[in-house]
């Protein structure tokens, strides 16, 4: 787990954790 790789994961604008590249890809085929 590299913190600089990831992406901040948001929910109502609010931090809420990170994903990792690998897990944001497959979070791709899913728009909404």
């Amino acid at each position: 787990f590299r913190a600089g790789k990831c992406r901040a994961f948001l929910v109502d604008g609010q931090q809420v954790g990170l994903v990792r590249p690998d897990v944001m890809k497959e979070l791709m085929n899913y728009p909404q």
